[in-house]
C-alpha cells in the first residue's frame, strides 16, 4: 500500500468520525425542541445574505440563490409552513436590512459581539478559518503574526470584524466576493488570504487554485447559525423548531453532506497532518526503489514522473492565467467584474479631478430574470445574460461596462449637467429594453436603474458604486424606471422609531399643512399653492416630508397619509374659501393611491363641494405603473370636477398619447431642468420644447425650483405660465399662506 492510498483511507475515516461527532452534538443540543410545526408564521420568510459566500449561500452561475443555507432555509420553511424568499447581495447591506426589518433572517458566524446585536438560533454547525498563502508567503503560527502584512479579506464579513477587534496592524485588501480572496491571492501580488475552511475548499476546487497552500494553524473557530432582529422571539422559536424537525428526520444530515462532506478528496490541512504518519513507510518504500534502481521499469517510472511534472507545471500556469482572468472578469458575461470596474473608476476619478469634469455611474437590474428562469429554465437565463454582456461589450467599449453580482453597471464620462445624465440613462434604458431572442423566443425585459454623479454624489469609486446601487434599490421600491442618488435615501437610524410613530402622528394631528405659492408670471399674482406636509415629532422636532413620506410608502401608510392631507385641505377650504374663490390648492398623490380601486370614490366623498378648487399632482414616472388602474381613477375624478397636474415632467417616459388620455390642466417641469436654466443651453431647449408642446395641447406650464429672480424673468420671457420656488416665496404654514393671498399683493420680480 502506497502512502498516498493510506493517507486517503485514513482521511476518509477521520472526516467521517468528525462529521459523526458533530451531528451527535447537534442532535443533543436540540433534543428538547418541539417536533410538530406550527402554522402561526404564515407570511413569506425573507432570508438575507451574501451573494458571494459559497458554499454557505451564493448566487450560482444560473443567477439564482444556492448553497447550504438556501437548501436549509427552504427545508425549514417547509417544516414551519411558510414560503421563503432569498435576498442575497452585499454583506453589509444584508446586516443593515436585518436591523431595519427588511429581511427576517441572516445566517452568519455568531461572535459575542453579534450575539449582543441580534437574537440567534441554536448553532447548527461549527467551522474554523484557514490562513492561505502562495509559494512566497512565509508561514505564520497565528493571526497575531499578520501585523504589517497585506491580507485579503471579504468586506463586512466575520473575518474582517474579528481581525479589526484584535487591534492587529494589518494591511487589509477588501473584496466583496469570497472567491476573489483566493483568486487574487493566486496572482502572487498579496501576502495572505483568510477564509472559512469550507468556503476555501469550494473555491479552490471550482477554480483549480492548486498553487495556494495553508500556511498557518486553524483560527477563528466559531458557531454558525441564524440571526434575527432583537426581540423577534416568535420567529426565533420557529427557526429552532424547524432545525429540530430537520435533524430528527435526517434531512439536515443530507443537506450537510451535500455541501460540506467530500470524502473523495482531502484538504491540505489533513494532508499535512497525515504526512508524518506516512513517513513510517518511507524506508520500506526506499528499499524497494533501491532494489529496482537499475531496472527498465524504474526508468519508465522516472520518465512518467517527468512527464507528470511537466503536465503539472503546464496545468499550474494555465490555472494561474485563469485565476488572473477571473480576478478581473465575470466568467458568465465576459464583462469586467467589480475589481476591474473599481480600477477604471479610480483612474477616471483622477482624470476628472484634474479636468474638473463630471461623469455618471449607472446600475441596472433585470427585474423579471427570476420569472424567465422559472418559465424557460436556467439555461435561458444564462444565455440571456451572455447576450446582454456581448451587446454591452460591443456598444460601450469607449466608456465602461461591468457585471456585478445580479446587476449591470455602466460608466459614462463627460457629463455637463443633469440634462446629459437623463439623456444618457434614457438612451441606456432604451438599449436595454430592446427585446432579446433566446432559443428562438422573443424575451422582453424589465429594468430598474439608479445612478450616481461624480463629484456630486461621491469622490470615491466604492462610494459611487454603492450610491448608484442604493438609488437603484429605491427605484425598485418606488416602482420608477430610474432614480438618481440623494442623501435622503441613506438609511436613517430614526426610521424604526418614525415608522412606529407615524400612525399615531396622524391620529394626534402632529402632521401640519404648509403651502408654497404658485405665481402667475403674466399677472404677477398668486393663483394657487402646493400643499406640503411637515411632521412636528415630539422627539426629533420638525421633519421634512423627504424623511417620512418614503417610509409611509414603504410600510403601507401612504394611503392613510394622503387621505389625511386631502381631508385637512377640505376642512381648510370649509373654514376660509368662498364659493367663487379663484385659488386652487394642489396635493401630491402617490402612484399607489391612484392605482387603488377605491381611491377616486373616497376622494370624491371627502372633497364634496370643493372639487373645482382641488388639483391632484401625480409624478410623470408614476404614470407608467399600472396605467389602466391610474386612468380609471383619473377619469372618475375628472368627471367629478377634480383636475390633474403632472409633476416632475421630463424625468419619465410619458408619451404624448398618454398625456392626452390623462388630460391634465398643467404640467410641472422638473426642477432639475429649471435650476440651471440661465446657464445650460440643453435645459433651455427642454423647457422651451415643453412649453410649446403643452400650450399646443391647451395645458398650463409650471416651473418648479425657481430659485432666483433671473430664472423667473427668463421663464416669463419664454412664455411659461406659472413659477414656483424660493425666488417668489418659501413654503409657509397654510394659515400664513392664506393671509398672504388675502392681501392681494403684486409679486415683483
Amino acid at each position: 500500500m502506497t502512502p498516498q492510498i493510506l493517507e486517503r483511507g485514513v482521511s476518509k475515516t477521520i472526516l467521517l468520525l468528525m462529521y459523526s461527532s458533530l451531528l451527535t452534538c447537534a442532535h443533543a443540543a436540540t433534543e428538547s425542541w418541539p417536533g410538530s410545526p406550527s402554522d402561526i408564521f404564515s407570511r413569506t420568510l425573507i432570508i438575507g445574505g451574501d451573494a458571494n459566500y459559497p458554499p454557505f449561500h451564493f448566487i450560482n452561475d444560473q443567477g439564482v440563490p444556492a448553497g447550504f443555507d438556501v437548501d436549509l432555509g427552504e427545508a425549514i420553511a417547509g417544516t414551519i409552513g411558510c414560503k421563503v424568499e432569498f435576498q442575497l447581495g452585499d454583506t453589509v447591506v444584508a446586516l443593515r436590512n436585518l436591523e431595519q426589518g427588511i429581511v427576517d433572517v441572516v445566517p452568519m458566524f455568531i461572535s459575542a459581539k453579534r450575539a449582543s446585536r441580534y437574537d440567534v438560533s441554536q448553532p447548527y454547525i461549527m467551522s474554523y478559518h484557514l490562513i492561505y498563502g502562495h509559494e512566497k508567503s512565509p508561514p505564520v503560527e497565528g493571526i497575531d503574526q499578520l501585523g504589517g502584512k497585506e491580507i485579503i479579506l471579504q468586506r463586512g464579513g466575520y473575518v474582517e470584524e474579528s481581525l479589526r477587534e484584535t487591534g492587529i496592524n494589518m494591511l487589509p485588501v477588501l473584496t466583496n466576493d469570497a472567491a476573489e480572496v483566493l483568486i487574487l491571492l493566486a496572482t502572487g501580488k498579496y501576502d495572505y488570504g483568510l477564509l472559512p475552511e469550507n468556503t476555501a475548499r469550494f473555491v479552490i476546487d471550482k477554480y483549480n487554485l492548486a498553487s495556494l497552500r495553508i500556511i498557518g494553524p486553524p483560527v477563528l473557530a466559531e458557531n454558525y447559525g441564524f440571526a434575527v432582529r432583537k426581540g423577534n422571539t416568535e420567529l426565533l422559536a420557529k427557526l429552532n423548531e424547524g432545525l429540530g424537525n430537520l435533524k430528527q428526520t435526517g434531512q439536515f444530515d443530507l443537506i450537510y453532506k451535500r455541501w460540506f462532506v467530500t470524502t473523495d478528496s482531502i484538504t491540505e490541512i489533513e494532508h499535512s497532518f497525515l504526512k508524518n504518519a506516512s513517513l513510517i513507510f518511507l524506508p520500506i518504500f526506499l528499499a524497494l526503489l533501491a532494489s529496482l534502481v537499475f531496472s527498465r521499469r524504474l526508468r519508465s517510472k522516472v520518465g512518467q514522473q517527468a512527464d507528470a511534472l511537466s503536465t503539472e507545471q503546464t496545468r499550474r500556469r494555465k490555472a494561474e492565467k485563469e485565476a488572473q482572468y477571473l480576478a478581473y472578469n465575470d466568467i458568465l458575461t465576459g464583462l469586467p467584474n467589480r475589481n476591474s470596474f473599481i480600477l477604471l473608476l479610480e483612474a477616471t476619478i483622477e482624470d476628472a479631478r484634474a479636468d474638473n469634469r463630471k461623469f455618471a455611474v449607472y446600475s441596472f437590474k433585470i427585474m423579471n430574470l427570476s420569472d424567465i428562469n422559472q418559465l424557460g429554465g436556467y439555461e435561458v437565463g444564462t444565455q440571456l445574460l451572455k447576450i446582454i454582456g456581448a451587446d454591452m461589450k460591443a456598444q460601450y467599449s469607449k466608456s465602461a461596462s461591468a457585471f456585478l453580482p445580479g446587476q449591470f453597471c455602466v460608466m459614462m464620462d463627460g457629463m455637463r449637467d443633469t440634462c446629459d445624465v437623463h439623456d444618457q440613462i434614457q438612451t441606456l434604458l432604451h438599449r436595454f429594453y430592446q427585446p432579446k431572442i433566446v432559443q428562438g423566443v422573443r424575451i422582453d425585459l424589465q429594468f430598474r436603474s439608479g445612478y450616481a454623479l461624480y463629484p456630486d454624489d461621491g469622490t470615491d469609486a466604492e462610494v459611487l458604486i454603492r450610491n448608484a446601487e442604493l438609488a437603484q434599490s429605491v427605484s425598485i421600491d418606488l416602482e420608477q424606471a430610474y432614480i438618481g442618488y440623494s442623501r435622503q435615501y441613506e438609511p436613517d437610524p430614526r426610521n424604526l422609531t418614525l415608522m412606529a410613530d407615524l400612525r399615531q402622528a396622524l391620529q394626534e394631528h402632529q402632521i401640519r399643512l404648509f403651502c408654497q405659492p404658485k405665481v402667475d408670471l403674466l399677472k404677477h399674482a398668486v393663483i394657487g399653492g402646493e400643499v406640503l406636509v411637515r411632521w412636528h415629532h415630539p422627539k426629533f422636532g420638525e421633519l421634512e416630508p423627504d424623511i417620512f413620506i418614503p417610509l409611509a410608502e414603504k410600510f403601507g401608510l401612504i394611503r392613510e397619509l394622503t387621505m389625511f392631507v386631502i381631508e385637512q385641505v377640505v376642512i381648510f377650504m370649509d373654514n376660509h374659501f368662498r364659493k367663487d374663490e379663484q385659488i386652487k390648492l394642489s396635493v401630491n398623490v402617490s402612484a399607489k393611491d391612484f392605482a387603488t380601486p377605491d381611491f377616486a370614490t373616497r376622494t370624491i366623498a371627502l372633497v364634496k363641494d370643493w372639487t373645482d378648487h382641488l388639483v391632484l399632482e401625480i409624478t410623470e414616472t408614476a404614470t407608467t405603473n399600472d396605467k389602466q388602474s391610474v386612468l380609471k381613477s383619473v377619469m372618475a375624478l375628472q368627471e367629478a370636477g377634480i383636475v390633474l397636474s403632472i409633476d416632475d415632467f421630463g424625468t419619465g417616459y410619458s408619451s404624448l398619447s398618454y398625456i392626452k388620455q390623462l388630460n391634465p390642466v398643467e404640467i410641472k417641469i422638473d426642477k432639475s431642468f429649471v435650476k440651471n436654466l440661465c446657464t445650460s443651453p440643453n435645459d433651455q431647449v427642454v423647457v422651451i420644447s415643453t412649453i410649446n408642446m403643452a400650450h399646443g395641447l391647451n395645458i398650463q406650464v409650471v416651473a418648479e425650483g425657481s430659485e432666483d429672480t433671473e430664472t423667473v424673468r427668463l421663464l416669463a420671457d419664454l412664455n411659461c405660465d406659472i413659477a414656483q420656488g424660493h425666488a417668489l416665496a418659501r413654503p409657509m404654514p397654510i394659515e400664513d399662506f392664506w393671509k398672504w393671498v388675502q392681501r392681494g399683493e403684486i409679486i415683483d420680480f
